[in-house]
């Protein structure tokens, strides 16, 4: 928040994701709404969505987390928190979609080595008619770690158990936890991981 990249719209309540370019001019907007019985998805027109949310990492961090959504990456980067680890030792992008426009600017843009993709699980999907639908999400992750391990990045794919990150986040903290003890991976698979 203090960053400027997350707030919530006082008329409407929906939280505001910002990306910004490298001057520092907002070029991207996601808008969330946080009525759970009334779901509202809307990027701000005149958006460009291969300006990435982006959670920065150090400077020297070369590791980046690619999810579909700016909350699915602020959760994973929670995910790391609760483990215990630094989350700041990665940087944390949403594509917006299922377009890798974003990322290629961010990889023109910084320092990397490793992408681990964290798409959505759409395993569940379905076209409005009710039949079954393709796992959009872990298909559009296969066809970008392949398209850029050919780019000699170190690609990683982690699948969450549920439909996506802020969701598995969501049902951990449903577990119950003893006084003084911490979340770690053995209590709770958030995903499946494969390189």
């Amino acid at each position: 928040m203090h960053e400027k990249k997350f707030y919530q719209q006082n008329k409407t309540g929906n939280c505001a994701f910002v990306g910004y370019d490298q001057e520092g001019v907002a070029r991207y907007c996601s808008l969330r709404g946080t009525t759970l019985n009334k779901p509202f998805k809307q990027d701000r027109e005149y958006s460009d969505k291969s300006y990435p949310f982006h959670l920065c990492g150090y400077p020297e961090s070369k590791r980046v987390y690619v999810c579909e959504s700016p909350i699915d990456a602020a959760s994973r980067a929670t995910i790391e928190k609760i483990r215990g680890h630094d989350w700041k030792a990665a940087h944390y992008i949403s594509l917006g979609c299922l377009s890798d426009q974003a990322l290629e600017r961010f990889l023109k843009e910084n320092v990397t080595n490793e992408i681990v993709f964290c798409l959505d699980n759409d395993a569940n999907a379905t076209y409005s008619n009710g039949s079954p639908a393709p796992n959009w999400g872990q298909e559009a992750a296969v066809k970008f770690s392949q398209k850029f391990s050919k780019l000699r990045y170190v690609t990683v794919i982690e699948t969450p158990i549920l439909k996506d990150f802020n969701e598995a986040l969501t049902a951990a903290y449903q577990i119950p936890l003893k006084a003084n003890s911490h979340l770690i991976e053995d209590s709770y698979d958030f995903y499946d991981s494969i390189k």
